[in-house]
């Protein structure tokens, strides 16, 4: 267990606040896009297709950050997808650049982000691709913020840069992610808790409105600047035309009262006055009754002039105008820079006057008087440019940015023909104060947001180690009384020794076995105990050699004798084992266990078995818990009696001995006796391994384990052929002549009394056949007994005898 490394926590915190600042760039662009009729600051808003992709890109890397592959892949399907579409929104050759759904350097971008998000990061080489996509969108991020720092001076190509200012910070976001997610890899790191993630939503969020707001406000600002310049300057311009237009109807009405329209001179006098005070006024017309009268600064403009009044749109308006009223006109075709002014005098004289007046002058004359907030004021009629006012001079087609129409402003001159004053400014570039605090106040929330989100990380990060701290020094406190118990209450006797083997503790039982108190024994090396006469020689080398083994770091067990009197002898199984402390040997356990009276079981085990090998009987022992009751062991002597080898009947039942001629009631009795548990007595034949048969007296016993059940069953199989085989013999000869073999007249008796009582019960008759032999007696005196009685078995066995026997059966079967 170990605290998480601040440095894995800083790297997350960081880049989930930057996925955060991409999502929320993308996700604002959309909304804006909804909300046509908002009042939107010109360089926060991006184009409808740059949106989604950054929507798409973000979500996108977060899938590969937190391990959603198919989240990851269907982004990355999604970006293909976008790029299609904006591939073939530039197959129409007509269209304006301005509404294509993405530029080209845009779609250059969603080709990298797509095949970055595809790559499989373990593979080899993917990383180094990483990180060149990750240099890629940096740089284009740096180069927009560059281009849209000063833009009046900027040196780099609108095409090489992203579409807005929102569009260079995202790329600036989105390649610093990558190159975290390609330096980093945060997905092996442990993942931030829920507190900080949502801390760090909230804050970015927050930040973006407050960014948001600042900008908001600061355009409120300039368009309000603006609309009250372009108002000032309406308001001079309506002041001047109106000047221009009383000051003709007063020269036409002074013409009107004079009785010589003709007096040249005095009239081309005071029209050099008026075209010296008005430089707008660049031709004049007067007609009436005592004629017509005409005269211009230039020969063009008294040219331009006679045309204008020759066309007959010209004429049916100056058919319209109403006696004491000046009317302006635009004429159509044209430029609007040149306008007419007509005045007909009320009165019987009809006097007529048409004015020419360079409008755009008389326009750009009203920019010098004030100071124009607006970068450039665009004076239109219609769709027709009259005037451009600009700060530094430059047209609207001059200007390295495309800068926007931020207020408008719409002046009446009669008949429908007004002028429109449009203002139109540039963002103010973040070297000015105005342009920077937005910026200021976004980077200030994301930089708390951070370190919110940090902070929030590593408390939840040292709570949960502080909680398994907490848990392993219980489990440590637990262990600790777990081992105390084990060595304290173990049975056994054991010892600590250092690593030199002084002893350091020993438990209550090495006491009783010693014979010697901790406090006696505490400080003092081991071979003050294991030693001569104590101990034999080898039993301490043995204890010497286990102990430098144990310090060497291997475990060894040995048995040794011990006596701590002198007297009394103890066998003691000792285990020596190292006990290693971060990874070194710091000291030996020692577990010595008192087997003295399994040493004397043992030795009496030895003895039983020993005494069972040297009986005449075979013993068989079997399992009484398993099925079949197999046999575990057999003694010599029963391999002497039945032929089997130990391994041919260890794990057999003992049906093997069993026979064709093995009673089948003497089977069932032994049967029943095993399942009750009774002891069986009795008299059976067996088969040996040559078949050959044996009768056994078998006695089987139960043996009790300590809980009163039968774990064994015990058999004795004492072998007794050669007694049934004396019996058979007696029985025979007691029923049989012993020299001629034949049945006696004892057996005849029997037989015969026991056929008549069969023929009585079922009422048959009964018949003797008594043959003679004659002339037997010189036989025997002759050849003895032993010629007489094989005389008397050959005249039994004679084909005579057996005619006649055969013949008295038949007889009876007659009767």
């Amino acid at each position: 267990m170990s605290l998480p490394k601040s440095r894995e926590l800083l790297f997350q915190s960081v880049l989930w606040v930057l996925l955060l600042c991409t999502l929320l760039i993308g996700a604002g662009g959309m909304l804006m896009e909804e909300m046509p009729g908002f009042v939107r600051p010109p360089h926060l808003m991006l184009l409808p297709g740059s949106a989604l992709v950054i929507v798409v890109a973000g979500i996108g890397l977060l899938a590969l950050v937190y391990q959603r592959p198919i989240l990851r892949i269907s982004c990355v399907v999604g970006l293909a997808l976008l790029l299609l579409y904006g591939l073939l929104q530039l197959v129409p050759l007509g269209e304006p650049q301005e509404s294509r759904w993405l530029p080209p350097m845009s779609l250059l971008m969603v080709l990298v982000g797509a095949v970055s998000l595809a790559l499989v990061f373990e593979r080899r080489g993917c990383r180094a691709v990483w990180c060149l996509a990750a240099s890629f969108f940096i740089a284009v991020g740096a180069a927009s913020l560059l281009f849209y720092l000063r833009p009046e001076q900027a040196w780099l190509s609108q095409d090489l840069v992203a579409s807005s200012l929102m569009g260079g910070i995202f790329c600036l976001l989105f390649g610093s992610s990558m190159w975290i997610v390609a330096v980093a890899r945060p997905w092996r790191f442990t993942q931030l808790s829920r507190a900080a993630m949502l801390a760090g939503a909230l804050g970015v969020f927050f930040s973006g409105i407050a960014w948001y707001l600042v900008s908001w406000q600061q355009y409120q600002h300039q368009r309000e600047a603006l609309r009250q310049d372009i108002v000032h300057l309406a308001e001079l311009a309506d002041q001047q035309l109106d000047s221009h237009s009383r000051l003709i109807m007063r020269l036409a009405t002074r013409w009107q009262g004079s009785s010589d329209i003709g007096d040249n001179n005095r009239r081309d006098l005071e029209l050099r006055s008026y075209l010296r005070d008005f430089p707008s006024l660049e031709a004049l017309s007067v007609s009436g009754r005592q004629g017509e009268w005409r005269r211009a600064r230039h020969a063009e403009s008294l040219l331009w002039l006679d045309e204008r009044l020759g066309s007959d749109d010209v004429q049916q308006w100056i058919a319209l105008l109403l006696p004491g009223q000046g009317e302006w006109y635009f004429p159509a075709g044209e430029s609007a820079t040149r306008v007419l002014h007509g005045v007909r005098l009320p009165g019987t004289q009809g006097v007529l006057s048409i004015a020419a007046v360079d409008v755009s002058q008389l326009v750009e004359a009203l920019s010098g008087q004030d100071h124009l907030a607006a970068d450039v004021v665009q004076v239109v009629q219609g769709r027709r440019p009259v005037a451009t006012l600009a700060q530094q001079g430059l047209s609207l087609e001059e200007y390295s940015l495309p800068i926007q129409p931020v207020s408008e402003l719409t002046l009446a001159m009669g008949q429908n023909q007004p002028l429109t004053f449009t203002a139109y400014a540039a963002w103010p570039g973040l070297v000015t104060l105005a342009g920077l605090l937005p910026l200021l106040v976004g980077a200030l929330g994301l930089t708390l947001t951070y370190q919110l989100v940090a902070s929030l990380s590593l408390m939840a990060s040292r709570a949960a180690w502080g909680e398994q701290l907490l848990a392993a020094g219980r489990e440590l406190r637990v262990s600790e009384q777990r081992f105390r118990s084990l060595f304290t209450k173990n049975p056994e006797g054991v010892f600590t020794h250092s690593r030199e083997g002084t002893y350091e503790s020993i438990n209550l039982s090495a006491e009783a076995i010693l014979g010697l108190t901790e406090r006696e024994l505490r400080g003092k090396h081991f071979r003050s105990i294991v030693h001569e006469p104590e101990c034999s020689k080898e039993d301490v080398e043995r204890t010497e050699s286990a102990f430098q083994r144990a310090v060497e770091g291997d475990s060894s067990s040995f048995a040794i004798r011990f006596s701590r009197d002198g007297i009394n002898l103890q066998h003691l199984e000792v285990t020596m084992m190292p006990i290693v402390v971060d990874g070194e040997v710091d000291g030996v356990f020692g577990i010595a266990k008192d087997i003295t009276a399994r040493v004397a079981a043992e030795e009496r085990l030895r003895v039983l078995e020993r005494s069972l090998d040297a009986s005449l009987n075979g013993v068989i022992i079997s399992e009484a818990g398993r099925q079949g009751y197999p046999i575990i062991y057999v003694n010599q002597a029963f391999t002497d009696i039945t032929g089997y080898e130990a391994d041919e009947v260890i794990g057999r039942d003992w049906r093997f001995l069993q026979g064709p001629e093995t009673e089948a009631e003497r089977i069932e009795e032994i049967r029943q006796g095993l399942r009750s548990g009774q002891d069986i007595r009795l008299t059976l034949r067996h088969y040996r391994k040559d078949s050959s048969v044996f009768w056994d007296q078998l006695y089987v016993s139960p043996v009790m384990d300590m809980n009163g059940c039968i774990s064994h069953f015990i058999a004795i199989v004492h072998d007794i052929s050669e007694r049934k085989a004396q019996e058979k013999e007696l029985a025979y000869h007691a029923t049989h002549d012993p020299l001629t073999g034949l049945a006696n007249r004892a057996l005849l008796e029997e037989r015969l009394s026991h056929d008549v009582a069969l023929g009585a019960r079922h009422n048959r008759l009964l018949g003797v056949l008594f043959i003679d032999l004659d002339e037997f007696k010189p036989i025997n005196d002759t050849h003895g007994s032993c010629g007489g009685g094989r005389g008397a078995q050959a005249g039994g066995k004679a084909p005579g005898a057996r005619r006649a026997t055969q013949r008295y059966r038949s007889a009876l079967r007659r009767r």
